[in-house]
């Protein structure tokens, strides 16, 4: 029996520590419309300790007022389905949550806005010509031919490249 209520303590603190988790940034306001085209894919290429974990496709789609983002692992097998509607993410389909994939759509749309529409919806960001901040979060370096890199606050790594771009 004791066992038993080990394991249930061990669970309580579990949840307890997993709601304490670092919460993503609040966005001041609504940044749509995010793209200037109707749609893009983009290939996410995902490091960790120096060591490329896997590739991603993730499509965005601009509607009126919204946007829709789908990500998708190698295979072709939806990971996550959120669309932006104003200032939320809102899930959609039957996906179960994915706090790693949600924290890269944040960073990946953290990096797309322009710098007059980032201002406005990002209270403590820092600008240089080829870099952006959000502080505690992402640190971006625009790369060459629409590319960019996202270095994450725990030292990992996801590489944003557009499709026609090999």
């Amino acid at each position: 029996m004791s066992s038993l209520l080990k394991a249930c303590y061990l669970g309580l603190i579990c949840l307890v520590l997993s709601a304490c988790a670092k919460q993503l940034p609040v966005l001041q306001q609504a940044p749509n419309p995010v793209l200037s085209t109707a749609a893009t894919s983009l290939q996410l290429t995902w490091e960790k300790a120096g060591q490329i974990d896997e590739q991603y496709l993730l499509v965005i789609q601009q509607q009126q007022d919204t946007s829709r983002w789908s990500l998708f692992d190698p295979i072709g097998i939806p990971v996550l389905r959120q669309q932006l509607v104003g200032k939320q993410w809102q899930a959609e389909g039957l996906l179960p949550p994915n706090a790693q994939a949600m924290s890269w759509l944040h960073a990946v749309l953290f990096a797309l806005l322009d710098t007059t529409k980032a201002t406005k919806v990002y209270a403590d960001l820092y600008l240089n010509p080829m870099q952006r901040t959000l502080e505690n979060f992402w640190l971006v370096s625009y790369l060459e031919k629409g590319a960019f890199m996202i270095e994450f606050s725990d030292a990992s790594v996801l590489t944003v490249r557009p499709m026609d771009m090999q």
